[in-house]
């Protein structure tokens, strides 16, 4: 004990009691700096009456109180101090540092966001289902994220990757796209190519939200049971994303109107999805949505179709339902 005090009140002590102010300033809150200083300060001066009283310290000047206070405390207090006063200084600048970079990936995000607008809007423009859709299928898929104990950040980058879950019909000829009549299993084969169209479009871009939006893209179609488009991806396999935005895009599919077919009531859609536990949609995510039916519900009084737009609509065979 004596020994482990000694070493404590040797002439490092100085390294290892601004070690925890270091380390606070690690944190970029000067509240925390400010509060370790605080805290050491007694702390040292309690170790060096305890180590006189003790008479564990034999060395000069130390042997006397007032030793002890004028060469060992208040040196040391200075010391504590000075460094302090550095760590200030530093964790100033590291939050300016991290505002800037927050700021700046602020942006990036905002640039995402305007891009997958963009494409949305493109792909609004040449298909056959409103804007809405979009908006309905990410509200949708933020819910999921919501109930999978996702973060706010996290929930908010895959809603707004899910736009962009159809992208790849850009690739698709307008003629097979638009055909009023039932596809050949040529044109179909060519309809489902659209999964790698979107993933080689999105694949490459920068950030996070593009990067997400591509495996959406690629996967969304994949079904639970493996008999999905590519038949080689199955189960927990297919990226979570994904399998929550094939959820979204059957269900607001079946609960929407189109010219060529009358809106399902919602409870219908319900029974539907439920009844593709395990073999189209992950069972576990079926049971999230059944959970959270009455926000589903919520979204499509929030995001109702333009009926204007709907009535100009030519019958779209080709729809991902």
């Amino acid at each position: 004990m004596a020994g482990i005090l000694y070493a404590v009140l040797s002439y490092h002590v100085i390294i290892m009691l601004v070690f925890p102010v270091v380390i606070s300033c690690l944190y970029c809150d000067r509240k925390s700096v400010l509060y370790t200083t605080i805290l050491s300060i007694p702390v040292m001066l309690i170790s060096h009456l305890t180590a006189f009283f003790l008479k564990i310290v034999p060395d000069e000047p130390l042997v006397t109180l007032h030793g002890v206070l004028v060469y060992g405390v208040i040196p040391r207090v200075i010391d504590l101090l000075a460094i302090s006063v550095i760590c200030l200084s530093v964790t100033k600048k590291m939050q300016r540092l991290i505002l800037s970079l927050i700021q700046k990936n602020r942006e990036l995000y905002e640039d995402q966001q305007t891009l997958v607008s963009s494409l949305a809007e493109i792909l609004k423009a040449q298909s056959q289902e409103t804007g809405q859709h979009v908006k309905r299928v990410a509200a949708y898929t933020e819910v999921f994220c919501q109930a999978l104990g996702l973060s706010e950040e996290e929930s908010w980058k895959v809603s707004i990757a899910s736009m962009m879950h159809d992208v790849g019909k850009i690739g698709v000829p307008q003629d097979i796209l638009h055909k009023p009549t039932s596809l050949t299993e040529e044109e179909f084969a060519e309809v489902k190519k659209h999964v790698d169209y979107g993933y080689r479009l999105l694949k490459n871009s920068p950030g996070e939200i593009m990067q997400i939006a591509a495996r959406i893209a690629h996967e969304h179609h994949e079904r639970f049971d493996g008999t999905g488009y590519e038949e080689h991806r199955s189960g927990e396999n297919i990226d979570l994303y994904a399998r929550c935005v094939a959820i979204a895009d059957v269900f607001d599919a079946l609960v929407s109107r189109r010219c060529y077919k009358a809106a399902w009531d919602p409870e219908w859609a319900r029974s539907e999805i439920l009844s593709q536990a395990g073999r189209q949609f992950d069972p576990k995510l079926v049971k999230l949505f059944d959970d959270h039916f009455d926000e589903f519900m919520e979204v499509m009084r929030r995001y109702p179709d333009d009926e204007a737009s709907l009535r100009g609509k030519r019958i779209d065979r080709a729809c991902d339902t």
